[in-house]
């Protein structure tokens, strides 16, 4: 027999081969058939070095077939062919038989040591020429999709085989030939099983340590306006699918449905498998026209509500991708009935989505979920690093700022839900998602994420070459170099390096993996052909990062350094290979305010202990084997008794790892590759005291714009210096690592000045620094106050007592209230509000505010004369506001509200704000990040607009105006409108009163809304980012006085 066999590159054209009419006119008959088949042999692969190999072939038409192919190593002659019917299953009992496969196998090798080494299921559609009544001139054209298993994890490859008898070699080449031509098939010289093990050594390559994605798809929802494509699948419909996963695999679906130009795919979520189904990703791609290719099959256009009726005829799959639709907000324009929504989530949910207790996942689908918001504003400051305009050590430096954004959200916020995860915890989140949907998500949209910001780095790292900063391998400098390099290593390194055994024995326990630090995992012999063992080098995290190479305009990073001078650390071993790693904790301290002798020993200890939370990602270097992935995985899990790490968790970097330290490179001090420098203005005029600008009237200032340090700074510093001010008393929750703040706080109390700071112990990563200032300030004759029991105090204020000075015994109060921190560093870094003022009415509730603090252990409850204080009035004073714009808007007197946020989940808030929108308010939102509310929904949310805006300085303003008929009341403080704002934390809005500063926050407003780059939160939960003609609103602050806020007078 001769045969000849070709690759197909898909399940859909290997379909379409078996179904299109054969070469030649040629016709026969059909028959299909499933194959189970077992490979065998020692677990070294003794019969495969001998050129031999053994199957046993289960059929579904319940033949057993044992087959012996032996052949001899590299020989392309065909092997040798022996096979007999055998009457088991068990490939033991086969392998025990008298037939003479088994006989000719037992003279070769011990079968006692034979075990099925490749599990193979093979569909094969076969087709059969017609041949004489000798059965003459016949072929067999075998159209095969071959499932290739280990462990849990599968894969597929499709071909055609083509078999005749070899005497009849004519007709053998006429077909394969018209084969090639036709249909465009390329020959391949591989079987079956030597495919299927190039297949399995990539599984085991590239797939160990990730999730398995054998059997998972990407399904494509097709829309055209509010009408979605079906595509008709025998007695049911269904939207297309393939397998795979990934943007490249949803775009390759769409190019095969439809050949428009500006669509693209977007992806909606993903399905867990559960039972015989598989996962599956859900992506969109909006159509200009309904027009799609007839390849695909019959298909048919209806609205939501039309499909919806017809649920009964979708197959699962299309279910569940409903779900997933309605709950991204794709499919809400269609307006179907809750009950209609809610049955097809039931539906598609219970079917493949349901959580592991087995309950259907129904949500708000007008809510989005918070914690993909924080991944799109991540995404969103990518965009900026992606920018070509911006300065390339700025589009490094935002790089860094999204390694340093993705390093908290997985210490805060994944660690918080696997924790919820691993108890089982029932609650949802506002769209319905259980903790383990919400991680399947997060590690979708995640490694999406970086695998965007590494191609962003390596962009950036081109660009870089030029200015000293070309990252070098080892391997790739000279013996000099290297040399140098050497010493460098032997002299500053060595001493800091402490090799540990990775290994089982109970003497060696696998070593504690420090937090972010970075990492070696080394691969080393005893001897050249010994067994391999591992061991991991932690890096000094005081160690510089990148170190310049002598002679040469390029660093060298240092796990390449240590890596290239393993020999230092090994003498006696042979250092085969090394791999760069790290791992990422959970940071959330764990208070147990009720013991302890006092908050401050209770903090104290937690911080020094923050970091023995189990590990929640592990970043490796791609070409990381997956025999040591598989190590540092399994010690991880057995660290905290099989804490919820899988292999999710686990993501591959291209480049190298932890670009927050980007920072160090040499290149980013460069003047030229920086923005210009940037000073604030100086609205308090030198010549003037403070205190009398501030009694003229209420001050409004807009940081960096109006400079930090000679306006907050100054307050306190000439508080601590006037002889008239008798007490200071302010909030502290991140006061940064140098304070002129602070210090001017100590001198004061040094002065014997009354000082009162509460200072908030649990500000996350910032305990132990707020330890270190509350103890300065009380050896220096302060009073501090270290926190309230349940709750953090984010508040932003300061109150000065001070003595009139007309006849020096009136005391007068002046107050400055934030948005930001009392942090200079931050100040600069950040746009932020303050307001300084002496209204009676502000300087009451805060001294009312200062007094609760200070002398009650609760949190405070209320203030009475406009200022609004959490965690018990500020949320239900905020809905009775936005119910009020909803009364006016009813009786037709107009409703408007404006905010400018950082965040927007609360759920009471959001459906206040979507019941405000349906009378006809009027809703225009400024968040920088995190929003769970979805807007433009009509009848629901079509009257808000949110928009977002980044730049050169983080947006972190609070600012809200209600219009109310007329009356308005604006506010400015500390408080975002999220559940640990309003519900866990001490914050404090502000009214602001005077003309001119609401007119600053009106042109401020305007301004952001305006803002030709911001970025629009679509219905469908995404942002779009503008591209109008004009500067920023940042740029115009910068540069041009006149949009800073009103009486700014000079530079500082």
């Amino acid at each position: 027999m001769i045969e000849r066999r070709f690759d197909v590159v898909s399940a859909e054209q290997l379909e379409q081969l078996a179904s299109e009419s054969l070469p030649l006119g040629l016709s026969g008959d059909v028959t299909r058939v499933l194959y189970r088949d077992l490979y065998i042999d020692t677990d070294d692969d003794q019969l495969q070095r001998q050129g031999i190999s053994c199957r046993l072939r289960l059929g579904s038409d319940d033949r057993r077939t044992l087959t012996l192919f032996v052949g001899a190593p590299n020989d392309p002659a065909p092997p040798k062919r022996y096979e007999a019917n055998v009457a088991t299953t068990d490939p033991r009992t086969a392998l025990a038989s008298s037939t003479e496969p088994a006989r000719r196998l037992a003279a070769i090798i011990d079968a006692r040591l034979l075990l099925v080494r490749l599990e193979l299921q093979i569909e094969r559609v076969q087709r059969s020429t017609d041949g004489d009544w000798l059965g003459r001139n016949r072929l067999h054209l075998m159209y095969d999709r071959v499932h290739v298993r280990s462990g849990s994890s599968s894969r597929a490859f499709h071909h055609l085989t083509v078999r005749g008898q070899r005497r009849r070699r004519a007709m053998f080449e006429r077909v394969t030939r018209a084969l090639e031509q036709q249909s465009g098939l390329r020959p391949i010289v591989a079987g079956t099983p030597e495919r299927a093990q190039l297949l399995l050594k990539w599984m085991e390559r590239e797939e160990r340590g990730r999730a398995s994605m054998a059997d998972a798809g990407a399904l494509l929802v097709l829309t055209h306006g509010k009408r979605l494509a079906l595509f008709k699948r025998g007695q049911h419909m269904g939207f297309p699918v393939e397998r795979g996963s990934g943007v490249g695999v949803a775009r390759t679906l769409l190019d095969r449905c439809s050949h428009q130009a500006g669509s693209d795919c977007r992806l909606l979520g993903k399905v867990s498998s559960i039972g015989p189904l598989p996962s599956f990703e859900v992506w969109s791609a909006e159509l200009s026209s309904p027009d799609l290719s007839r390849d695909m099959g019959e298909v048919v256009w209806l609205d939501l509500t039309a499909v919806l009726t017809q649920a009964s005829s979708l197959q699962p799959d299309a279910l569940a991708a409903l779900a997933v639709g309605i709950r991204s907000g794709l499919l809400a324009e269609g307006h179907p009935s809750t009950d209609m929504r809610r049955s097809v989530e039931i539906a598609g949910w219970g079917v493949s989505a349901a959580s592991a207790e087995g309950e259907a996942a129904v949500g708000d689908p007008h809510f989005l979920n918070s914690e993909l918001s924080i991944l799109e504003f991540t995404g969103r400051v990518l965009a900026l690093a992606e920018e070509l305009r911006t300065p390339l050590a700025e589009r490094m430096r935002y790089l860094s700022i999204v390694a340093e954004n993705l390093d908290e959200f997985f210490m805060v916020r994944v660690s918080g839900i696997k924790r919820s995860a691993l108890e089982q915890a029932e609650e949802r989140t506002p769209d319905g998602l259980t903790p383990r949907q919400q991680l399947d998500l997060i590690t979708l949209h995640a490694q999406a994420l970086v695998a965007r910001q590494y191609r962003c780095y390596t962009a950036c790292a081109a660009e870089a070459a030029a200015y000293g900063a070309r990252i070098v391998a080892w391997n790739e400098l000279d013996v000099g170099r290297r040399d140098q390099l050497r010493a460098l290593m032997r002299d500053e390194l060595l001493p800091a390096l402490t090799p540990m055994a990775m290994t089982l024995s109970p003497g060696h326990p696998f070593p504690r993996l420090r937090h972010l630090s970075l990492s070696l995992a080394v691969v080393l012999l005893d001897r050249p052909g010994a067994a391999p063992h591992f061991a991991q080098v932690e890096l000094p995290h005081d160690a510089p990062r990148f170190t310049r190479v002598p002679g040469l305009n390029a660093v060298i990073a240092i796990e390449e350094l240590v890596r290239g001078n393993l020999d230092l650390l090994y003498p006696t071993a042979v250092v085969e290979q090394a791999y760069a790693f790290r791992v990422t904790r959970g940071a959330d301290l764990e208070i147990d305010e009720d013991r302890g002798p006092s908050l401050l020993k209770t903090v104290e200890e937690a911080s020094r202990r923050r970091f023995e939370q189990p590990v929640v990602r592990v970043e490796v270097e791609r070409s990381m084997p997956a025999v040591l992935r598989d190590v540092v995985l399994r010690e991880l899990r057995r660290e905290h008794g099989g804490a919820a790490l899988d292999t999710d968790d686990v993501y591959e970097i291209d480049g190298p790892l932890d670009l927050g330290s980007l920072n160090e490179l040499p290149m980013m001090s460069e003047p030229a590759l920086c923005f210009q420098r940037f000073s604030g203005a100086n609205p308090f005029p030198d010549a003037r005291d403070i205190w009398s600008v501030i009694d003229e009237r209420d001050r409004l200032c807009h940081h960096p714009f109006d400079a930090f340090d000679t306006t907050v700074v100054r307050f306190f510093r000439d508080a601590a210096a006037d002889p008239l001010v008798t007490a200071i008393k302010m909030t502290v929750y991140r006061a940064g690592e140098k304070s002129p703040i602070v210090a001017a706080l100590a001198d004061a109390a040094a002065a014997g000045k009354d000082v009162v700071a509460f200072f908030e112990l649990k500000a996350r990563f910032d305990e132990e620094r707020n330890v270190g200032w509350a103890k300065r300030l009380e050896d220096a004759g302060g009073r501090v106050v270290y926190g309230l029991k349940g709750v953090k105090n984010h508040a932003k204020v300061a109150l000065v007592v001070r003595r009139d000075g007309s006849d020096g015994r009136r005391l007068k109060r002046y107050v400055h209230i934030g948005t930001g921190n009392y942090n200079a560093d931050s100040a600069r870094r950040y746009t932020d509000l303050s307001l300084f003022t002496s209204d009676e009415e502000v300087t009451a509730d805060v001294q009312d505010l200062f007094n609760e603090l200070t002398g009650s252990s609760r949190a405070p409850t209320q203030l009475s004369r406009g200022c609004l204080i959490s965690p018990t009035q500020l949320l239900p004073e905020l809905l009775a506001r936005i119910e009020r714009e909803a009364a006016h808007a009813r009786a037709g007197r107009g409703g408007h509200i404006r905010m400018k946020l950082n965040g927007l989940s609360d759920p009471e808030v959001v459906n206040a704000l979507f019941r405000a929108s349906q009378d006809g308010v009027r809703i225009e939102l400024v968040v920088r990040g995190v929003c769970a509310l979805r807007p433009g929904i009509p009848g629901m949310s079509d009257n808000i607009r949110v928009v977002s805006v980044l730049g050169r300085f983080l947006e972190h303003a609070r600012m809200l105006c209600f219009a109310n008929a007329g009356a308005p009341e604006y506010f400015i403080g500390s408080a975002d409108l999220r559940p640990r704002n309003l519900r866990r934390r001490v914050e404090l809005l502000a009214p602001v009163k005077d003309r001119a500063c609401r007119a600053q926050l009106d042109t401020l407003l305007d301004a952001y809304l305006a803002d030709p780059t911001a970025w629009e939160l679509t219905s469908a939960g995404e942002y779009l980012r503008r591209h109008a003609a004009g500067a920023s609103t940042q740029e115009q602050l910068m540069q041009d006085p006149a949009a800073a806020p009103a009486g700014a007078t000079a530079r500082s």
